[in-house]
């Protein structure tokens, strides 16, 4: 997926979801790992990755206005370069967390593989 400014589905079985340049709501499921470079403030709808065996991975702008979650079951969730506000309970299986005040809700969770967030 690159470059879609509308709303977003993606479901894979047997491989993993890529996503660049994205700006509406991200809905995205994939057995094997997923990535998603989002561009923008945010805003413009909810984004939700999820994965069963493999990692999740989402770069943002270090000005996106965001509520992230981000969990997995085995592996760990990291965030690099975005200056969190932790809500709640952070370990390093999850992160509940607002990034520049809170916005666009944002929920990464994976099974078997790591959770990692950056800025780009």
């Amino acid at each position: 997926m690159v470059g879609s400014s509308g709303a977003v589905r993606a479901d894979v079985t047997n491989g993993s979801v890529t996503g660049r340049g994205l700006t509406g709501a991200v809905n995205a499921s994939a057995t094997n790992g997923g990535r998603l470079d989002r561009r923008g403030r945010g805003g413009a709808g909810r984004i939700k990755l999820g994965t069963t065996n493999g990692g999740v991975q989402l770069t943002l702008p270090t000005t996106a206005q965001a509520q992230i979650t981000a969990s997995c079951v085995n592996g760990g969730v990291s965030v690099a370069n975005l200056s969190l506000e932790a809500q709640g309970t952070t370990s390093r299986r999850r992160i509940d967390a607002k990034l520049n005040g809170g916005g666009t809700r944002i929920e990464l969770d994976t099974t078997n593989g790591g959770s990692r967030s950056r800025a780009k």
